[in-house]
């Protein structure tokens, strides 16, 4: 069980993370785009992101979550808990294919480096704070389900 319950840790984390993410720095890089302060992107976060590689930082949470509950679903695949395993697993499945069909994971890098334009601003601006919400959703959801079944 102690995948299962790791799972339940790190799915609770990311649903954490993707909520406090709508509700503070997303919130503010959506400010810095409808208020055209472009410079908050390119001149103070873009060289922050790159330097402290936050990206890297960021991929190594969700990956872990995402192993872990894969790592879940195959040991407990015999058991009745695989549902719920598989509930942890289809998150980062849903937002990789959410951010691709929506054009906002493209956009997302380039304003997040600091290449900002018209048309991924609007994208960006459309898509940010629900798809963020939406996974927040999907996180926890499968936390509550992965307690719920143990």
């Amino acid at each position: 069980m102690f995948f299962y319950d790791l799972t339940i840790v790190l799915t609770a984390m990311m649903a954490g993370f993707m909520l406090s993410y709508c509700l503070t720095i997303g919130s503010y890089f959506n400010y810095l785009l409808t208020t055209k302060k472009d410079d908050g992107f390119s001149d103070y976060y873009s060289p922050f992101r790159r330097e402290k590689h936050i990206p890297k930082w960021y991929g190594a949470c969700v990956v872990c979550q995402f192993a872990t509950a894969l790592l879940s679903l195959l040991v407990n695949w015999q058991s009745g808990h695989w549902p719920a395993s598989l509930g942890a697993v289809l998150p980062l499945i849903l937002l990789l294919l959410a951010h691709r069909l929506t054009g906002f994971g493209e956009s997302e890098e380039l304003i997040n480096s600091g290449k900002i334009n018209d048309v991924r601003r609007r994208i960006y601006l459309k898509w940010n704070l629900p798809l963020h919400f939406s996974y927040f959703i999907l996180y926890f959801a499968a936390s509550v389900f992965l307690i719920w079944a143990r």
